[in-house]
């Protein structure tokens, strides 16, 4: 079953022109990740537009599977839209706007060993102008 924040997410690749995850845009390709890997404590989805780097030479993903401790906003509700309540089945407590807003910094360190993993930055420096 498609979710609405699914659906979003597609629609948003298109009006980007990114490419769905692990497909190939002109440049580069979308990688799918959750920021709980790297410590967050809800199902935090991200989208990364890798360019310069094949997806086997990524380094290692941390990925954690099971059910998150907390949630993001919308990601509280029902099939049919409502709210789920303490005491509901599947109800998880929201994580605050600031903790939405913060890059884990298990992510941030991933990120640049993912930069370090460019062709561009694996190419020789230019020598200096004489």
């Amino acid at each position: 079953m498609t979710t609405a924040v699914q659906t979003v997410a597609v629609l948003f690749a298109r009006a980007a022109r990114l490419p769905l995850p692990m497909t190939r845009g002109d440049i580069g390709w979308t990688l799918p990740i959750s920021q709980r890997w790297f410590g967050h404590r809800a199902e935090k989805a991200t989208w990364l537009y890798i360019v310069g780097i094949k997806p086997n030479r990524i380094p290692r993903l941390p990925i954690v599977l099971g059910e998150a401790t907390h949630i993001c906003g919308a990601s509280g509700r029902r099939h049919d839209g409502h709210r789920l309540h303490r005491g509901d089945p599947g109800w998880r407590p929201e994580i605050t706007k600031a903790e939405r807003e913060l890059t884990p910094p298990a992510l941030a360190a991933w990120l640049v060993a993912l930069a370090r993993c460019s062709e561009r930055t694996r190419d020789p420096a230019p020598e200096a102008a004489s």
